[in-house]
């Protein structure tokens, strides 16, 4: 069972996070590759790519993370 601190930081990041639609638009807007974003989370660029597309989405740590990077 996740901490309630951890399950709120996780809501609130969910509500934060832009649409998939959204999401390459404002990381090229920054002008932000994907490889950096991946690098950065220690993800690949492939889950980038998905979280992007919203065929996929990030989770947890990924979650918080991807989203404070998008503000």
């Amino acid at each position: 069972m996740k901490a309630t601190g951890t399950l709120r930081e996780e809501l609130a990041a969910r509500r934060d996070l832009p649409l998939p639609s959204e999401r390459r638009s404002l990381r090229e807007a920054a002008g932000i590759s994907l490889e950096v974003i991946a690098r950065e989370l220690g993800v690949t660029r492939q889950a980038v790519g998905h979280w992007e597309t919203g065929t996929r989405h990030p989770n947890g740590r990924n979650l918080r993370h991807y989203a404070r990077k998008r503000r």
